[in-house]
């Protein structure tokens, strides 16, 4: 009975070992701040908002102004030089291309997006 009790003991102090370990390494963390090219940042909700009104759009089957919305949106993304959202927005643009039955424009676009990100 006693070896059981010495176990238990063991592997609570372990436990509990565990818990302030991961506790202090929670605390003593830095803190972070907003990057320029964070989602968080300003000029990133305008590409949300591009985003948004680009998705009005192809529910309305509007493809054509879709594909403008992305291609702004691919355009401010690589002046501020954000890869991963020209990339998405490019995507953007090949798939209201391919909506509207343009394969060969959405095959360039989604080959830009791989050769030139």
């Amino acid at each position: 009975m006693l070896a059981y009790i010495s176990k238990k003991r063991g592997w609570m102090a372990a436990y509990r070992l565990c818990v302030v370990v991961a506790f202090s390494v929670v605390v003593s963390r830095p803190s972070t701040s907003t990057r320029a090219g964070a989602p968080e940042s300003g000029w990133w909700r305008s590409f949300t908002v591009l985003i948004a009104k680009a998705r009005k759009q192809i529910a309305a089957g509007d493809y054509g102004a879709a594909e403008q919305a992305f291609s702004k949106g691919f355009a401010r993304a690589t002046a501020h030089d954000y890869k991963i959202a020209a990339a998405r927005y490019l995507s953007g643009v090949a798939g209201a291309r391919r909506a509207r039955s343009d394969y060969q424009g959405a095959l360039q676009a989604y080959q830009k997006c791989q050769t030139d990100l």
